[in-house]
């Protein structure tokens, strides 16, 4: 009799293991308070086929869960209208109403969303980045206590917008940053505190290597003989 009581005490241990007993949404590194509502207002715009410029608003949001769960469901729903993509460790999905299902999560870890708002307009048309609402709702369905919400508003609406563009001259690539000059120059990065991260030379065409630079956006300068450029770039 005691080791069926032992057996059924172990069933229930593990049942519980795989339970999240909380669950809280971050963007980076800061906790999103539950029920918030939260501004992000960092645009991408990137133009990797010739007279297309894609734009992207992506931001850096996971889900933490104190115990490790395989029964987490995630809820996006777009309040404005405005399709977006979130991929939460799986399959990715694009619509205005997301649901995924059977979310993996790791005892205090925190599982990358990959959430974003994507677009594409032609180089040299007018085009006005829309105010994207989006509501995410997440629960351990094992364990419906569990539950996290909040909703963030996206897009140059939502405040004072930082966008990135790449130019000819500097454009991030998978491989660091390509540039083109046509005079010797440097190229000079800094952390939006204001920190100088890199400085190098550069002639000609070649690409800097970021494998060293954390992942976010950063200002940069290109000063040579007749040449001056400044503006953001999102490495990653």
């Amino acid at each position: 009799m005691k080791k069926i009581y032992a057996i059924i005490a172990a069933a229930m241990l593990t049942a519980t293991a795989t339970q999240a007993r909380e669950l809280r949404f971050y963007l980076d590194d800061q906790q999103i308070a539950e029920g918030s509502e939260i501004e992000y207002t960092t645009i991408t715009e990137n133009e990797k086929k010739p007279g297309t410029i894609d734009v992207a608003i992506a931001p850096p949001l996971s889900l933490w869960a104190d115990l490790k769960t395989t029964s987490v469901k995630l809820t996006v729903t777009s309040l404005s209208g405005h399709e977006v993509q979130c991929c939460a460790g799986g399959s990715c999905a694009i619509g205005t109403s997301i649901v995924k299902e059977n979310i993996t999560i790791n005892t205090d870890q925190k599982l990358d969303l990959e959430f974003e708002y994507l677009d594409q307009y032609e180089k040299g048309t007018t085009y006005e980045v829309p105010t994207v609402k989006v509501q995410l709702d997440a629960v351990d369905v094992n364990n419906p206590t569990s539950k996290a919400s909040f909703t963030i508003i996206m897009g140059k609406s939502a405040g004072v917008a930082t966008i990135v563009r790449n130019d000819d001259a500097f454009r991030i690539t998978r491989n660091g940053i390509a540039y083109n000059v046509s005079v010797p120059a440097t190229a000079t990065l800094y952390n939006l505190t204001g920190k100088q991260v890199l400085r190098t030379a550069i002639s000609g065409q070649g690409t800097i290597d970021t494998a060293n630079l954390a992942e976010g956006i950063y200002v940069y300068t290109i000063q040579g003989h007749g040449v001056k450029k400044s503006g953001k770039i999102y490495v990653f």
